[in-house]
């Protein structure tokens, strides 16, 4: 999980910094001083945790939450503090844990144990519909792309589940029939991956886009996908499976056919 410490005072994050080096499954991405500074980045990045101190350069740790949560409302945040009062209102503001200033090891141990169990009402900020036409969402809003290519071409990295895509796949199933050999020699495929990455950006999730000689990929890890849920054999995709995968696309034949093989296994 992404943590990100937000407080003017960031040496009073030591433990968390500590305890999170211990945690395989936790991570601190970013530390700021301002909440302004922190809604930036969690507009740009997945923050899962978020631990707030009691003293901030811009605001109180209750409004910067409140800012936060307008972007993820299903961030687990802990609030750290030496003031009883201030925790009493963090408590009331819905904040999922306090920890108590100065905060040992174990505080922090604890704080990170209780955001495991808070683990799986976490959202994920980027949502992908492959089960009937494609459609790529960030915080709700859906992606609009400026080319048909482009979006077919996401469709087909999304599809490969973080797996890579080779040129030459991405040229035989965009461009059916033609000749190409190498990228270099289609003008349609270079602008194809620069509008996709522009989108991307648009949106706040080039991030996910990992390109390498001669072939890319798509980043699977932030993405909540029904197709994904279908292959972890979950029943609920399986019967929200209605048939119809990617349809507007004619390499999506065989991801159909092996769809409709888990769906008859799983209902």
């Amino acid at each position: 999980m992404k943590i990100l410490l937000l407080d003017k005072n960031l040496t009073s994050f030591t433990a968390v910094e500590a305890e999170a080096l211990k945690a395989p499954d936790f991570e601190i991405s970013a530390a700021f001083s301002t909440s302004d500074e922190a809604v930036n980045y969690a507009l740009q990045n997945t923050v899962d945790v978020v631990f707030i101190g009691e003293n901030l350069s811009d605001t109180d740790g209750i409004s910067a939450l409140l800012k936060l949560r307008e972007i993820n409302k299903s961030i687990i945040a802990i609030f750290v503090t030496a003031n009883d009062a201030d925790a009493a209102n963090a408590i009331r503001a819905k904040f999922d844990y306090v920890v108590f200033k100065p905060c040992t090891n174990e505080d922090v141990a604890d704080a990170l144990t209780r955001a495991r169990y808070l683990a799986p009402r976490l959202e994920k900020r980027i949502k992908a519909t492959l089960f009937g036409k494609f459609d790529l969402y960030v915080s709700g809003q859906r992606v609009l792309f400026s080319t048909k290519k482009s979006k077919e071409l996401a469709a087909l990295c999304i599809s490969q589940r973080g797996g890579t895509v080779s040129t030459y796949e991405i040229i035989e199933k965009l461009w059916v029939g033609s000749t190409v050999t190498r990228a270099s020699e289609t003008s349609g495929y270079r602008k194809a991956i620069k509008s996709m990455l522009e989108t991307f950006k648009e949106y706040g999730i080039d991030y996910i886009f990992e390109r390498k000689y001669g072939s890319c990929r798509i980043a699977h890890e932030d993405i909540e996908c029904d197709y994904y849920r279908l292959l972890d054999y979950d029943k609920t995709a399986a019967k929200a499976y209605g048939g119809a995968i990617l349809p507007e696309y004619h390499w999506s034949e065989e991801m159909k056919k092996h769809a409709d093989e888990l769906a008859s296994i799983i209902k």
